[in-house]
């Protein structure tokens, strides 16, 4: 592991199973670098750029806790399996908040589930759920 990704995962938080982005922690260290700035030459235009990116970071965090607080996963299998063949499953994903929609979630399996590629759900509607067919092999 390289100083940067040693670097990298120290930075992120532990909030979950979230992970940051590369633009995501660009955004961290320009909002630390012009803080510093801030501090140091005392500039009050400075420091309201600084509050507001740092708003911008609170209010993306909380709209990305709304979205995915409330979704329930259901793996739906057929009743008999065969062993070391591609199975059909049923991939279901509910939205069971009343008033907020999901936007953008993405799917992805452990290495070792048989759940080889990534599903991509656009808008899942508030008290809604979507379903998509995926190839499982064990």
């Amino acid at each position: 592991m390289s100083s940067f990704e040693r670097w990298h995962k120290r930075l992120q938080l532990p909030v979950g199973r979230q992970r940051t982005t590369g633009a995501g922690m660009l955004f961290r260290t320009a909002l630390l670098a012009s803080a510093a700035i801030a501090f140091l030459l005392g500039n009050n235009l400075l420091f309201l750029i600084v509050a507001a990116m740092f708003s911008t970071l609170l209010i993306s965090g909380l709209v990305t806790h709304l979205g995915l607080a409330g979704l329930e996963l259901d793996l739906l299998l057929p009743e008999h399996i065969p062993a070391r063949r591609n199975v059909l499953a049923k991939v279901r994903l509910k939205n069971s908040k009343s008033w907020v929609s999901s936007f953008g979630v993405q799917l992805a399996g452990a290495a070792e589930s048989g759940f080889h590629s990534i599903l991509h759900f656009p808008v899942i509607r508030s008290e809604e759920h979507t379903s998509e067919l995926q190839s499982l092999r064990h």
